[in-house]
């Protein structure tokens, strides 16, 4: 087979030993090969198409004759006439060290193609940029930046060993050590540190011991009791006294006035005995059978209040402690500042069911009433406050407004004493809706906040059973068709986020699963938004919808509008033309994103034009050479790579949108 090579400057589009960038800070190793090529024409002038085609390269030092210092074969493949090899990799003769190249200024390479005789002339090896570096690191005529050496010598011998230190003699680069300078000033003196922390309080040591009780004195001698001398005669009976004070008066019809002596206004009811009751009777007839009484136990130390009937007590209706402030109404035996005990006979509560309160209500349905009327201001409220020094510090108030109002239930927060100056927190609505964060909800539930809003279902960590995992439950249809949103798992699955679906008996229909690194499992996807599989790419700015897209050479990550017909760096067409929307979108945040979202496949509107022919469904379409526009690939020689997919719709002239199923080949 006859080949033909092109002109050099075309052929041969680099062949040097390629080293580090001049701009990396750091050594690396110079890769030992060669970058080889160029395009084959057969003698009819058409490129070469073979795969494995046969290729010996030789190095010379003389550009006719001579014999080669280096030899390698190889089998490559070439489309449409093009070649691409790297050489170094398996010589049979030679390498391409450093070494070999560097012993040589002029080199000469020779190429032979399926066994044909080598191509004249041989090419002459020039400095690829990397190679005239490495040029300036042997010759070290200007060199900028850190240089990364085992040993630096001079004449032969170290001056400065592997670990930088300065090993030559001392009157060279390095002087002697001068001698030491003065000692500076002192240093003002620094801000005094911050007082540490008080310690702990020791412990409180153990009480002392009871001092012996001193001994008791004697008691004095008791005098003998004289003799009983003889009764007397009874004198003559003395005159008769003034009347005393009367502390009674009678008023006007059956009523009494007690009038005290002087300051003196007190009315004593004492027992004859200790330990006795005093008793008050407040009767309802004269004779005073009926009525109610004060009783105050003098052993209990308990005044109650009774209802009377002949000699029946009933009750106590009120019960007062003398040494505490408890009172009871109905309950003899008050347990808090105000215990009130129905007429239902229910008697359960006790010290050890009470904690902090200071009213009790007991019986078998007990209630409290608040009661407020429609013209009232604030309703009917309980305010629960905290007073410190007399003053207010807070206050919390549950308020069922008036009729006139509204007659919600808010809870209300704040500083003022009244509940209508408070913060409201939560509203009831008679209706059933709950707002929290608005007084006026219009949902079931409705939550509102001046920033971010949000609801927290928190469950015990640390317990791995999957019945106690937050989960949030929607059912209709007599609770057949549930919806369930929460976790799940047990184990190494307990923090995977699951939806639900689950029939009448209980079993998972299906599902949707976020796992805790972002992946989400599922059944099955429907996308119904959108037709095409996008990808955001960098773009000079935004494309417009259905423009023909390719890479962009210079901008590894850039695509640019294509502008040449059969372009093999053809990417795909920008999406969004003709109101179809794209139906998934692949990116990656801060690492792949860009302005314009390009469809990969799936179906898309590209932008097309009739200058390849008219377009018909089926045609295969390629780029063209009307910028960012499509055409039938009618060339099957140059389609190869450059096919962005088959039409969908037709196109008979001009430009205009064609529907095209993308499938980049």
């Amino acid at each position: 087979m006859r080949t033909h090579r092109a002109p050099l400057a075309a052929a041969l589009l680099g062949a040097a030993l390629s080293i580090a960038p001049a701009a990396a800070q750091t050594s690396q190793p110079a890769p030992q090969n060669l970058h080889f090529q160029t395009r084959l024409f057969d003698s009819g002038g058409s490129p070469v198409q073979q795969s494995g085609l046969g290729l010996e390269f030789n190095l010379y030092t003389l550009p006719v004759g001579g014999a080669p210092l280096y030899t390698e074969s190889l089998a490559a493949d070439v489309v449409d006439g093009y070649l691409s090899v790297n050489l170094g990799a398996s010589p049979t003769l030679g390498d391409l060290s450093p070494a070999t190249l560097g012993a040589h200024p002029t080199l000469y390479l020779g190429v032979a193609v399926g066994g044909d005789a080598e191509m004249a002339p041989r090419l002459v090896l020039t400095s690829a940029p990397y190679a005239l570096r490495a040029e300036s690191a042997r010759t070290a005529e200007s060199v900028s930046g850190p240089v990364d050496a085992t040993q630096v010598s001079v004449g032969g011998s170290p001056v400065i060993d592997g670990a930088g230190n300065w090993v030559g003699s001392p009157s060279g680069l390095v002087g002697p050590q001068g001698p030491i300078g003065p000692t500076g000033p002192t240093g003002p003196k620094g801000d005094k540190g911050a007082t540490g922390a008080t310690g702990a309080t020791g412990p409180v040591g153990p009480k002392g011991s009871t001092g012996a009780t001193g001994a008791t004195g004697p008691a004095g001698a008791t005098g003998p009791i004289g003799p009983q001398g003889p009764a007397g005669s009874q004198g003559p009976a003395g005159p008769t006294g003034p009347q005393g004070d009367s502390f009674f008066s009678e008023q006007s019809g059956n009523t009494a006035k007690y009038v005290g002596d002087g300051s003196l206004g007190a009315l004593v009811l004492s027992p004859n005995g200790t330990n006795s009751n005093s008793e008050l009777l407040l009767a309802e007839n004269v004779s005073g059978n009926l009525g109610m009484k004060f009783v105050y136990d003098g052993l209990d130390n308990v005044l109650g209040l009774y209802g009377y009937s002949g000699t029946t007590l009933y009750g106590p209706h009120l019960t007062a402690l003398r040494s505490t402030s408890r009172v009871g109404i109905g309950e003899s035996v008050p347990q808090r500042t105000l215990h009130v005990t129905g007429d239902d006979g229910f008697t359960q509560v006790g010290s050890s069911v009470l904690g902090d309160e200071d009213l009790v209500v007991e019986d078998a349905d007990a209630g409290i009433v608040a009661i407020s009327s429609s013209g009232g201001d604030n309703g009917s409220f309980l305010a629960l406050k905290e007073v410190e020094a007399g003053v207010l510090v807070d206050n919390w108030a549950l308020t069922r407004r008036t009729s006139g109002q509204g007659s919600d239930l808010r809870l209300r927060y704040g500083s003022g004493v009244n509940p209508a100056n408070l913060t409201n927190l939560f509203t009831f609505e008679t209706s059933g809706e709950l707002g929290i964060g608005t007084t006026e909800p219009t949902e079931d539930i409705h939550v509102a906040g001046l920033g971010s809003v949000g609801i927290k279902l928190e469950a015990d960590t640390n317990n791995s059973g999957e019945g106690d995992h937050p989960v949030i439950t929607f059912s209709q249809d007599g609770d057949l068709i549930r919806t369930q949103l929460g976790y799940f798992g047990t184990g190494s699955n307990n923090n995977d986020f699951e939806i639900r679906r689950i029939d009448d008996l209980g079993a998972v229909e299906s599902f949707v699963r976020l796992l805790p690194n972002g992946v989400v499992e599922l059944d099955v996807l429907e996308v119904r938004g959108g037709a095409d599989l996008v990808e955001p790419f960098e773009t000079d700015g935004a494309i417009e919808p259905g423009t023909v897209m390719v890479i962009d050479a210079e901008r590894p990550g850039h695509l640019v509008p294509a502008t040449r017909a059969y372009d093999r760096r053809v990417a795909g067409v920008v999406s969004g033309a003709g109101g179809v929307r794209p139906g998934l979108s692949l990116s990656q945040r801060e690492v792949l994103e860009g302005d314009s979202k390009v469809a990969l496949a799936g179906r898309v509107y590209v932008k097309a034009t009739a200058e390849g022919g008219p377009i018909e469904p089926g045609d295969q379409l390629t780029t063209s050479d009307t910028p960012g526009h499509a055409m039938r690939a009618g060339d099957a020689a140059r389609s190869h790579g450059t096919v962005i997919g088959k039409a969908m719709s037709g196109l008979d002239e001009g430009t205009g949108l064609v529907l095209v199923l993308v499938n980049l080949h």
